[in-house]
């Protein structure tokens, strides 16, 4: 949890925002960071940081015990920080929902690790400098890539609602005197197309496509009787080189080629 300094025994430089664990100890590395970041930002600022890192030691303190973290911080163990982290990566991924403030979250208490861990790698003679050097490049290959990343937008429904179903049959009705096309041809092959682009899911390409005789028919022996379907294919009787239109009309996808679609 986070306490705040404020008596007038403190000196003003370590007055502020504390992370202290339940016994109310102050959390040592959260504690030096604190010190040594908290002049570059603003207070509030600060404080949010400090509620993030307040998270992540509160993880590590019920996955390994209390002061695991800085106790591995401090041993530059890095199976153990690789534990912690990993860990506490995969609960905040696995939340419900994702918002930005977790990907922050997850960002600042890994700059913090790693912040640490570089601090120490630097006035830690004990150790060789290829032996720090193989623990920052592990921990950093390891998770500076992770992303908590936003829950996907829920798929755009593209039914079309009843109402404009119907307002569309009776807009393109051959029939209808509101169809806004004059001659009747035109009003036959429009139709036809809505029915097929409507009922058969043909985009408007594969529609544009189609010759005359793509709608096929035959005995079901199964069913005992005729059935008709359409093959959705490239038109073998033009050649799209010399098709004059600035939009030519195309299969989309292979899936679609071939395709047959019972009428």
């Amino acid at each position: 949890m986070i306490i705040q300094l404020d008596n007038a025994q403190v000196p003003p430089n370590l007055k502020g925002p504390v992370l202290v664990d339940p016994k109310g100890i102050p959390r040592y590395w959260a504690t030096v960071w604190s010190t040594a970041t908290a002049g570059a930002l603003a207070d509030s600022t600060h404080l949010k940081k400090l509620r993030y890192l307040d998270n992540l030691y509160q993880h590590a303190d019920d996955l390994r015990g209390c002061g695991a973290l800085d106790d591995a911080l401090a041993s530059l163990d890095d199976e153990v920080l690789g534990q912690i982290l990993e860990s506490w990566f995969i609960s905040i991924r696995n939340k419900p929902r994702t918002t930005p403030a977790d990907e922050t979250r997850w960002q600042v208490g890994f700059s913090f690790v790693m912040s640490v861990v570089s601090w120490i790698a630097k006035s830690n003679s004990d150790r060789t400098l290829r032996q720090i050097e193989a623990r920052l490049h592990q921990l950093s290959v390891l998770y500076s890539q992770f992303r908590v990343k936003k829950r996907n937008a829920p798929e755009t429904i593209r039914s079309l609602p009843a109402s404009t179903v119907e307002a569309l049959y009776g807009l393109l009705d051959p029939e209808s005197g509101v169809n806004p096309f004059p001659r009747l041809r035109t009003r036959w092959r429009i139709y036809v197309a809505f029915i097929l682009m409507l009922h058969q899911g043909l985009r408007r390409g594969e529609v544009l496509l189609l010759p005359a005789d793509a709608v096929k028919s035959g005995f079901d022996a199964r069913l005992g009787r005729i059935r008709s379907w359409i093959n959705i294919r490239e038109n073998d009787y033009e050649d799209s080189k010399q098709d004059p239109r600035h939009s030519k009309p195309g299969i989309k996808t292979q899936a679609s080629i071939e395709s047959p679609r019972v009428c």
